[in-house]
């Protein structure tokens, strides 16, 4: 059985990643038609790190990032690692940053909420505004 990793490039630097999750999503018509152009976020969950520019990137309005995600399976018979997708965020903001510290657990983690621009996975490409109704 495969294992499964996801890491996190931003300025040139990679971080592991936790936990993603992604959701897109448009208001609908009373008769269940697209009535809005899409939007997007993007949860991430990292273990904690030392000072980083996630807190100066939350909190300035106007300093967008250029970030990558990529998922990986590794083969656990010595297979090799295989580059399953990746997905490119342009002008991102963060708009969303939550440490999470549970002493007792030894437990800490670095969680943001990302948006930006565009967004591209490797067969489509969203760009805000592009589709709206």
């Amino acid at each position: 059985m495969a294992s499964l990793r996801a890491e996190m490039t931003v300025d040139n630097d990679l971080f592991a990643l936790n936990r993603i999750f992604f959701t897109a999503s448009r208001k609908r018509s009373r008769k269940g038609e697209p009535a809005s152009g899409i939007n997007w976020r993007m949860h991430i969950a990292m273990d904690v790190l030392e000072q980083s520019t996630f807190a100066e990137w939350m909190f300035d309005s106007n300093m967008k990032k250029n970030v990558t995600v990529t998922f990986y399976a590794t083969d656990d018979e010595g297979g090799g690692e295989t580059k399953l997708k990746e997905w490119t965020l342009e002008a991102t903001n963060c708009f969303g940053l939550l440490e999470l510290f549970v002493g007792d657990a030894s437990f800490e983690t670095t969680n943001l909420i990302l948006k930006g621009k565009s967004l591209s996975n490797g067969n489509a490409t969203l760009t805000i505004g592009s589709d709206a109704k």
